[in-house]
């Protein structure tokens, strides 16, 4: 099934560019609309509040103007009833009834607002007018916001004459919730009066609320004509860019077959003919690179077979100089016994020729044969792994045991370590399957070729043993060891490096350790090697047991079970 395409939309999709074009449009309009109304808030919060100052400020003066107004009128009639007074020994009435009454009816008459108002108090705290508490004392009732009037009461005796004082106090609400009152002070001193006209001040900043609502809608229509504007105004410079990506994608992928439409005369326009020109180019660059990979591919192939068959050509001169200091080593041991045997015929050919046997003459002639029998069998056998050794083939790994390999091995040498007197043996330092994927010629070689050498480096007498270790589970470990002559230390690097050798005859090509490091890195192993000279030296070889498949190449484990495939 083909992948599903995306459905019409209005507006394609920006990428991630769009969107940032987007946002920086919406940041450059809107930014400064929306820092300049927040500062507008700012300003008509703080001009409602002086506002709301400037009308309580003037009640204030009024409250108090009118209370000079009545200090003034008190002392006209103080001087026009002085003698009337004197004579008749008794106060006027204005004197002796409340001369505050229409004071206090003008001040109870003045509202600020809903909820705003007027009242008196003075310095001994009590309420000369208020629209519920007059005539009682401030300090003889417990109310929500007394302990802040105490305060005003204590600083507003200071205030000069004509001064006004701005002031903020908690008050409960109608719905007695605490709220804030805003309120300007003053204080007549004549009369010992304090002077307090308070309002809320939310209702003060009423109309600050109301012109908040009105910018937070016109902010909301604002962004929406915006993000409509920048959605167009993006479609329109983006449609260009999002088709050069596309084109940019396909060219990613290998279609270099993909063409542009006409982008107009700006700068975009211009990218997208470079592009078109650099398609183009680049589709010409691909072929001529195909084909030059298809030829060098070629070349590869021709000098891969090359380099295996002069391998394989190392391998077999490697073997077969193996096999020549093998049969040069063998040659006295092969000689011994046919002596022997020779001997014990011309014995019994002598025994034979007699007229007259002497007594016993057939059991001599019976042990004789024996005694050639066994000769010929000893050397029938060296004869068997010298032509086991040379018919064997490289490169072919199957499932084997690393037991009968080292058997096998040391069975082939076993006739030279003889002639040098040298003790030949093996050891096992774990226990484990022996089981490994591998090419076990190509072991076999290596194990002959190390231990041929290690003979080389001894002189009458000494060890030589090979130690197995089978105990891990997906590795083996092998080691030669002998207690020849060594190797200095400043020529370890460079022993397995081709054509280097340590022999001075001219018949070593230097090639038996640079194969045994082939043999061990086709099985995808490690080799390293300890020396000190005068005591022996080290040769540790680690195999894993699987060897690791090269790309293409099925893994060796053919079957679950690891079984030989």
């Amino acid at each position: 099934m083909g992948e599903k395409k995306p459905k019409n939309s209005r507006f394609p999709s920006l990428g991630l560019f769009g969107r940032k074009l987007l946002l920086m449009f919406l940041a450059i309009s809107l930014v400064p609309l929306v820092g300049y109304g927040f500062a507008s808030l700012q300003n008509l919060r703080q001009f409602n509040l002086r506002s709301a100052e400037h009308e309580l400020d003037g009640i204030v003066k009024m409250i108090t103007l009118l209370c000079e107004a009545q200090e003034a009128l008190d002392r006209i009639r103080q001087e026009g009833h002085n003698e009337v007074d004197q004579v008749s020994g008794a106060s006027p009435a204005w004197q002796t009834g409340d001369r505050f009454l229409t004071l206090r009816e003008l001040i109870r008459g003045i509202h600020v607002g809903r909820t705003g108002y007027c009242y008196v108090l003075d310095s001994s705290g009590t309420f000369q007018v208020h629209p519920h508490l007059e005539k009682q004392n401030l300090f003889a009732i417990n109310m929500i916001g007394g302990e802040e009037l105490k305060q005003i009461r204590r600083d507003a005796i200071h205030l000069a004459p004509g001064e006004v004082k701005t002031i903020h106090y908690p008050w409960p609400g109608d719905s007695g919730k605490l709220k804030t009152k805003l309120a300007k002070v003053g204080y007549f001193k004549p009369y010992d009066w304090i002077i307090i006209v308070a309002l809320f001040e939310d209702e003060a900043l009423e109309p600050y609320y109301t012109d908040v609502k009105f910018l937070l809608g016109f902010l909301a229509l604002t962004l929406v004509a915006t993000v409509l504007l920048a959605l167009l105004v993006s479609r329109y410079l983006m449609r260009p860019i999002v088709q050069l990506t596309r084109a940019s994608t396909a060219l990613a992928h290998g279609d270099f077959g993909v063409k542009l439409p006409p982008a107009g005369n700006d700068e975009i326009g211009a990218m997208a003919e470079s592009f078109g020109v650099m398609t183009r180019r680049l589709g010409e660059a691909h072929a001529d690179l195909v084909e030059w990979s298809r030829t060098l591919e070629q070349k590869v192939h021709e000098r891969t077979t090359e380099l295996e068959k002069a391998h394989d050509r190392v391998l077999m001169q490697e073997k077969m100089a193996s096999l020549g200091k093998l049969s040069a080593m063998v040659a006295h041991e092969i000689n011994n016994p046919l002596s022997g045997v020779l001997s014990y015929l011309k014995l019994t050919m002598k025994l034979l020729g007699r007229e007259t046997p002497p007594p016993q003459s057939g059991d001599k002639i019976n042990q004789y044969l024996e005694l050639s029998a066994g000769e010929v069998k000893r050397v029938g056998d060296i004869v068997k792994n010298l032509l086991m050794f040379s018919k064997q083939s490289f490169g072919e790994f199957k499932w084997d045991n690393l037991t009968s390999i080292v058997d096998k091995s040391i069975a082939l040498i076993k006739h030279s370590a003889d002639m040098k007197n040298v003790e030949l043996g093996k050891q096992s330092g774990g226990e484990g399957s022996d089981r490994l994927y591998c090419d076990s010629s190509g072991i076999q070689q290596m194990l002959v070729a190390l231990m041929v050498n290690a003979l080389d480096a001894m002189e009458k007498g000494g060890k030589l043993w090979v130690w197995t270790d089978c105990a891990a589970e997906k590795e083996v470990t092998i080691k030669v060891i002998d207690t020849g002559k060594g190797i200095p230390e400043e020529i370890l690097p460079r022993i397995f490096e081709p054509f280097f050798s340590l022999k001075e005859s001219k018949k070593s090509i230097g090639m038996g350790l640079s194969v045994v490091y082939g043999i061990v890195q086709s099985h995808g192993g490690t080799v390293q090697v300890t020396s000190q000279v005068g005591q022996g030296t080290t040769f540790t070889i680690v195999l894993p047991r699987e060897r690791p498949a090269p790309a293409g190449e099925p893994p060796s484990d053919a079957n679950a079970k690891g079984e030989p495939v």
